[in-house]
């Protein structure tokens, strides 16, 4: 099957906290610290990771592929900043955690594949994932305050974007 005919994931439907909760679980396992690179988490997760790919969705930003063996690979454009990429990369793990490891219907041997594009269910669910994933509730809530709100070093301090950052104290009711 090829990229073109696989098929698309659906959401879990799981809440924002369960979503929340199998990041942390995630972040543990792998041992996951604040700016970490993701990219050897992927390798050891048997998936791949292609830079400079084009997009059919001129909106996308990411793509995430799954073989039929279960291995991935997650493209990323070549014009995005490192910061954008470790959300784009977390996002994408999102996808194969939550809407195809954790979908039993999906281990037929089928190949599937998710874009980072729009807002629908699925890409809530693969953000929340990101978001916590990079930027945890506590140490961000901890970071908001010992930096003085200031998005610019708790960007530095996540390895993320202002914007990320910025929607992380957003969700979390911090900028009220």
């Amino acid at each position: 099957m090829t990229r073109k005919s696989a098929k698309i994931l659906n959401p879990s439907n799981l809440s924002k906290s369960d979503v929340y909760e199998i990041a942390r679980m995630f972040a543990e396992k792998f041992k996951l610290s604040s700016g970490e690179d993701l990219r050897q988490i992927v390798q050891k997760m048997n998936g791949t990771i292609e830079v400079g790919a084009s997009f059919e969705d001129n909106d996308a930003s990411g793509t995430l592929f799954i073989n039929k063996n279960g291995s991935f690979s997650i493209s990323i454009p070549d014009h995005t900043s490192i910061e954008r990429d470790r959300f784009t990369i977390a996002h994408e793990i999102g996808h194969y955690i939550l809407h195809y490891i954790f979908n039993e219907e999906y281990k037929n041997e089928e190949c599937y594949t998710a874009n980072r594009s729009g807002s629908s269910r699925i890409e809530w669910e693969a953000n929340w994932f990101a978001s916590e994933l990079l930027m945890p509730e506590k140490e961000f809530r901890a970071a908001y305050d010992d930096l003085n709100k200031n998005l610019y070093e708790i960007s530095k301090k996540f390895g993320t974007s202002e914007l990320a950052c910025s929607v992380r104290a957003k969700s979390l009711g911090l900028d009220e």
